[in-house]
């Protein structure tokens, strides 16, 4: 008779990974219901795993593995952000720089390029911006566009297979930085079958894992005082997404001066490096313009945002995200820099990490679900609980989605934010209090 404790990892996989082959391929993003209570149960089997079962090294990169290839064989159904990643690699390809005009440009030309159609125009969902994704994700939808100019399945399949490559990565990296820090590697469960992770990175396209990947190098090579080295990894992790810059002050404040200027000056000379083919004034005006539009009309769970939105509606009876986002994104500044500025030399950089990137995103106008999976890889290495929790509730604000386009599902994004605040912040202020102690 089979030992029943270790076939219960098998045991518990089968309807996991069905869980997440069933959303990915049959559930429509409109269908709230029905994604919703699928998503919750796929995340109740999620947490019994992580809690009750013992998975081997050797079980938690198969099982990780296999939940993400069971991905490969569908275009992405939760988000259609890809169509904007193989629009900018087709303008590449034809040596047309994708910071310089907005999508409606080519739309408008009495000559169209080729791969350039009406039909792949018609599902983007920023027609009227520029892109707003930095070099390193620009090389990689150049690479999906040459190997496959033509066909859009083809370069879904390229996309998908780099970013499995780079997730598996971040397992192998958690693992590692677990080990250097005398940390159980299988702790790497809570970031390696998280839900969120898994459809919103292999399955949904988005470049968050790749961002992390660098991050996590970072990581590691700064735990083995190798810091001249480490600002390759975080350089690159700002070309991919420019989510990182925000950790600049507290890695900063950790280094004695010397090596305060060298990693300044080698960041931030590795970083423009990176943007160089694409630096010009065209590049210029239209990355400050698509930032500008993003803090200043995008609105996507905002908690905080549409809290203090609705009191400007109330006072001045109109929408004041023009205003308020970018108050929000000065006030998330001021408290990243003094919290960066208060920290110790010996604060744990993944835990200043979260808080940082809980600032962030606490004061944002926009937060989609796949922005907080950094937070869940950073769990793994620190106390902080709740960017669990968050992982489970925010995938429930896909609710606004009909066939028409989409409402914001307030009712939902009250019960999120309600739910995650208070941990968050007794967690936080637990951790600050920590600091402050340490100063005395």
């Amino acid at each position: 008779m089979p030992d029943l404790d270790r076939t219960k990892p098998y045991l518990a996989f089968i309807p996991f990974v069905t869980g997440l082959a069933y959303i990915h391929y049959f559930v429509a993003r409109e269908s709230s219901l029905q994604l919703s209570i699928s998503y919750l149960l796929v995340f109740a089997i999620y947490l019994y795993a992580i809690r009750y079962l013992q998975f081997t090294k050797a079980q938690i990169l198969t099982f990780s593995v296999l939940c993400r290839v069971a991905m490969f064989f569908a275009l992405p159904g939760l988000s259609d952000d890809f169509y904007r990643f193989i629009w900018d690699g087709r303008l590449i390809s034809h040596g047309i720089n994708p910071f310089v005009h907005v999508p409606d440009f080519f739309m408008q030309q009495p000559t169209q390029l080729g791969t350039l159609s009406p039909a792949l125009y018609e599902q983007l969902n920023s027609q009227h911006y520029t892109t707003l994704y930095p070099p390193v994700s620009q090389l990689f939808f150049w690479l999906a566009a040459l190997i496959s100019p033509h066909d859009l399945t083809g370069s879904v399949f390229f996309l998908r297979l780099i970013i499995l490559l780079f997730d598996v990565g971040n397992i192998l990296l958690i693992m590692a930085i677990l080990r250097q820090n005398q940390m159980s590697e299988l702790r790497v469960v809570i970031y390696a079958f998280n839900p969120l992770v898994i459809l919103e990175l292999t399955g949904n396209l988005h470049f968050e894992g790749i961002m992390l990947f660098f991050i996590l190098g970072f990581v590691y090579l700064y735990g083995l005082n190798k810091v001249k080295l480490s600002t390759i990894p975080f350089s690159l992790a700002i070309a991919t997404k420019l989510i990182p810059l925000m950790f600049l002050p507290l890695v900063l404040k950790k280094l004695k001066l010397p090596a305060f200027i060298g990693f300044g000056l080698l960041a931030g000379g590795i970083t423009v490096l990176t943007f160089f083919p694409f630096l010009d004034w065209h590049f210029l005006s239209g990355m400050s313009e698509s930032l500008d539009l993003f803090f200043r009309k995008f609105e996507f769970n905002g908690g905080l945002f549409f809290l203090f939105r609705e009191i400007g509606w109330f006072y001045k009876g109109y929408d004041m995200v023009s205003t308020i986002g970018p108050l929000m994104s000065l006030a998330a500044l001021a408290l990243i820099l003094a919290y960066s500025f208060w920290s110790k030399k010996s604060t744990n950089i993944l835990s200043g990490f979260t808080v940082i990137l809980f600032i962030q995103l606490s004061l944002a106008t926009t937060v989609h679900p796949w922005y907080i999976i950094p937070l869940v890889a950073f769990s793994c290495q620190t106390n902080f609980k709740f960017p669990l929790v968050w992982s489970a509730l925010i995938f429930l604000t896909y609710a606004g989605y009909s066939e028409t386009g989409y409402s914001h599902p307030f009712f939902l994004i009250g019960v999120e934010y309600i739910i995650v605040l208070p941990p968050a912040l007794y967690e936080i202020s637990k951790s600050i209090t920590l600091i402050t102690s340490q100063n005395k």
